[in-house]
């Protein structure tokens, strides 16, 4: 899943949080890490419009991306999070 694909890179400089979307043709990754003293809330736009990830490293339940593929998450102080959607 996470190897393949396009690779995003959505942070700039003095985030911090490094945002990354990597895509094929079926399948979404939104993966984050966190630099920061404190939980970091983070919205990353994917191409999977609508779709429900499921947390596969660092992060347990789902997180839904709107009509527009903006998917929203926390992620812990200091920590890295994966989530993986099909589409």
């Amino acid at each position: 899943m996470i190897g393949n694909g396009t690779l995003s890179l959505q942070s700039v400089a003095g985030d911090a949080v490094l945002r990354l979307v990597r895509q094929d043709a079926t399948e979404c990754a939104a993966i984050a890490v966190n630099y920061s003293a404190t939980s970091q809330p983070v919205t990353e736009a994917t191409p999977c419009a609508a779709a429900v990830f499921t947390g596969v490293y660092g992060a347990t339940g789902t997180a839904s991306a709107n009509g527009s593929g903006s998917v929203s998450f926390t992620v812990p102080a200091r920590s890295a999070v994966v989530y993986h959607a099909a589409h």
